[in-house]
């Protein structure tokens, strides 16, 4: 098992991603009604249509599919690349290595 085996299962999981995500907007009309229906439920983070509409805002209703894949992958690698993760993942290795 090489490097490049990790590449090609990260390559898989953004695949995923962008395939669900995709598959989310697609429902969007469905998701975004069964949330209305739960307004009332005492949801701290679902109190009205301001949430809704962030909810709404978040799947990217107004791009094509090409394009929100896009932008899912590029939101999955700044997260992947960013500095609080790649701080986290060598905080667990030094505590590793000393215990």
């Amino acid at each position: 098992m090489g490097t490049d085996d990790g590449v090609d299962y990260y390559q898989q999981f953004l695949g995923f991603c962008v395939e669900a995500y995709n598959m989310l907007r697609k429902s969007s009309h469905l998701i975004l009604n069964l949330l209305l229906l739960m307004v009332d439920s005492n949801i701290p983070q679902l109190t009205g249509e301001k949430d809704l509409l962030e909810v709404e805002k978040k799947l990217r209703l107004d791009l094509d599919d090409g394009r929100a894949a896009s932008l899912m992958r590029d939101l999955i690698n700044e997260s992947v690349n960013a500095f609080g993760p790649k701080f986290a993942e060598l905080l667990h290795n030094v505590r590793k290595f000393y215990n």
